[in-house]
């Protein structure tokens, strides 16, 4: 199963222990530190996440309608169009001129992305592989179901967040791995691009919630269960707005000793 890039897996070094709990192919970056101070009530725009030490930065861009337009981290640079297109989504190793990864036909049902081809590009510029994903969404616009390959992903909703997802082999019958989070109900996930649920729960990453509504509110810890156990565990600085400036997670593989990484949000 071929996994979709990722945003930064929290933890720069998690990109590559998530591989081995993840069904796909799927390339990963992700991560969070402070941000700039700012308590007007207007909606922020993520402009830069990176880690306290500034060993990993992330940066966003938006065009004038305020559209995300493109996603640079350390090791991936993600485009996004919507001209011509619904959702048009091409990523590249940083600094290359051939893409890697693209989706294509994308068939959009109120808002959100029910039917798109996920595709591998060689460096010649021809399709390695493609896989057709679809995507079901529940009443409220929350995505409870994903299908791609011999994989099926289900999600369960309680109080507008992820409580459970489970990836199955519908092949074999076999659970692949399961994913249980909690949430601090008193702490809403104002974020305006789907970095959490991009992180932990395989959606795509955007910003007007093309692939699923974001959770309601911010994650406090998550569980990841497959042939080997991650446990998550957040805790966050907030501005007066209730905006992230910074987070911390505290994470564990199998019981072990817990490993501590703070991220930081500039906002535009």
């Amino acid at each position: 199963m071929k996994k979709i890039i990722k945003h930064s897996k929290l933890i720069i070094a998690l990109a590559v222990l998530f591989a081995g709990i993840s069904s796909c192919r799927k390339n990963d970056v992700m991560v969070p530190a402070p941000v700039q101070n700012n308590t007007s009530s207007t909606a922020l725009k993520l402009a830069k996440i990176e880690t306290a030490d500034g060993a990993y930065t992330e940066t966003f861009t938006y065009n004038a309608d305020g559209r995300l337009t493109n996603w640079t981290s350390n090791y991936f640079k993600i485009n996004y169009s919507y001209t011509g297109t619904p959702f048009g989504y091409d990523v590249y190793p940083k600094n290359a001129v051939q893409k890697e990864y693209d989706i294509t036909d994308v068939v959009m049902t109120n808002g959100r992305a029910e039917r798109f081809l996920y595709r591998r590009i060689k460096a010649d510029g021809t399709v390695m592989w493609a896989d057709t994903m679809t995507q079901k969404y529940d009443a409220s616009g929350y995505q409870i179901q994903k299908n791609y390959g011999a994989y099926e992903y289900t999600a369960e909703i309680s109080g507008g967040n992820i409580t459970k997802m489970t990836v199955m082999n519908v092949q074999t019958g076999k659970l692949n791995y399961e994913v249980k989070a909690e949430y601090f109900t008193d702490k809403p996930n104002k974020t305006n691009i789907n970095i959490f649920e991009y992180g932990q729960f395989d959606h795509i990453l955007s910003d007007r919630e093309q692939f699923g509504k974001k959770n309601t509110s911010l994650p406090k810890k998550i569980v990841s269960s497959g042939t080997s156990q991650y446990v998550y565990e957040y805790s966050y600085n907030l501005d007066a707005g209730g905006y992230i400036t910074s987070y911390t997670i505290s994470y564990t593989v199998n019981g072990g000793t817990p490993k501590l990484t703070t991220y930081q949000f500039t906002y535009l």
